[in-house]
């Protein structure tokens, strides 16, 4: 309870868990909120496997800020441009090369049977659909140019997709909340360790009855709630005021919340037993918390960043987090779907955990 009032009655303490956050979503949700986060992403679902498919997949590969990504099916692309990884797909029916092997022989006529490519774009608020929908026209022009001179041989048949997430805002959220665990965790716990150490608070606590572990729960126990109070401001500022859809079931993100914040706080606890100042604390976490803010899929996706960096990004504890709450918060996904990213963070807590009982001191 002491600890608890403590922080309650520290402004710069509420500024920081409270508000810095949401401010931080708020400014760039306003500004890039409907933006998409990467590159134009076009799926495409090959039922023809011939050699006239092939080369259009090639044509559609080579532009300039464009990522192909082939599906083996219609259901699979289509539930990828419903989450909004995609922003369209164009399906290559079976036929296709043979229906323009049809046109480019002598007698053939404009009544022959032309090759339809059914395109799904995504009508969402960026407009990024209706943008790769309009690519993919000016490819089919270049076959149709190609093929024939003479009219169309291939034409599209586009169909609307209604779909709620996709947007930066979307991306963003869980991110923030992976970055307010890692702070919380990191320089709360870095902080008032240190701070007690430094005042002597630590050897008076060390010779009364309460045990070092109640003492060690009490601090994590408090931070965990302010943590949980400033996550929930974080959701219903998403929620009510950027349309941000929950999907996931709400134990299973409560139950990454509680890793993240067990594994950080680790971290917390191994700057507090290093640093002998509060100076000295403060520096080393933001040594430990700086790159993975930047490069820990909080604002830019790992794979956006270049290859050099790559590896030691993707490797992040912040990096696993996020991705597990992305995948649960926006995909719906269960624990058992992401189990490998939450692997990835206990493994970090763990260390983190060694390295504070090894560096641990009293005074």
């Amino acid at each position: 309870m002491a600890d608890l009032k403590e922080i309650f009655r520290d402004r710069q303490a509420m500024f920081w868990t409270f508000f810095f956050p949401i401010m931080f979503m708020v400014l760039l949700g306003l500004v890039f909120g409907n933006a998409q986060v990467i590159d134009l992403k076009i799926g495409i679902v090959d039922e023809d496997q011939e050699a006239a498919a092939g080369a259009l997949v090639s044509q559609v590969d080579g532009l300039d800020n464009v990522q192909v990504q082939n599906f083996t099916s219609r259901e699979e692309a289509l539930a990828a441009v419903g989450k909004g990884d995609l922003a369209v797909f164009l399906v290559i029916p079976a036929g296709y090369s043979d229906t323009l092997a049809a046109h480019q022989q002598p007698n053939a006529t404009n009544a022959t049977e032309k090759a339809v490519l059914t395109v799904y774009f995504a009508n969402d608020t960026s407009g990024n659909g209706a943008v790769a929908f309009t690519v993919l026209n000016q490819v089919i022009s270049q076959v149709n140019a190609a093929v024939l001179q003479q009219e169309p041989v291939v034409v599209a048949s586009p169909q609307e997709v209604q779909v709620s997430g996709g947007r930066y805002i979307d991306y963003l959220m869980p991110g923030i909340i992976g970055m307010v665990l890692m702070f919380n965790g990191v320089f709360a716990i870095a902080g008032v360790m240190t701070t007690m150490r430094q005042k002597g608070i630590l050897r008076r606590l060390k010779v009364t009855p309460v045990g070092k572990s109640a003492i060690l729960a009490a601090l994590i126990t408090t931070r965990m709630l302010v943590t949980f109070m400033g996550i929930l401001l974080i959701i219903a500022v998403g929620v009510l005021g950027f349309g941000v859809q929950m999907h996931g079931n709400p134990a299973v993100t409560l139950s990454l919340v509680v890793v993240g914040s067990l594994s950080f706080t680790t971290f917390g606890f191994a700057v507090s037993s290093y640093a002998k100042t509060l100076e000295s604390a403060e520096g080393l976490a933001n040594v430990v918390t700086m790159p993975m803010m930047f490069l820990g899929d909080v604002f830019l996706p790992v794979a956006l960043m270049p290859d050099f960096i790559r590896p030691f990004a993707e490797a992040l504890p912040l990096r696993y987090l996020n991705e597990a709450l992305r995948e649960v918060i926006l995909n719906g996904e269960g624990l058992l779907e992401v189990l490998l990213p939450i692997a990835g963070v206990a493994v970090w807590g763990g260390a983190g955990f060694v390295l504070a009982v090894a560096l641990f001191k009293w005074d």
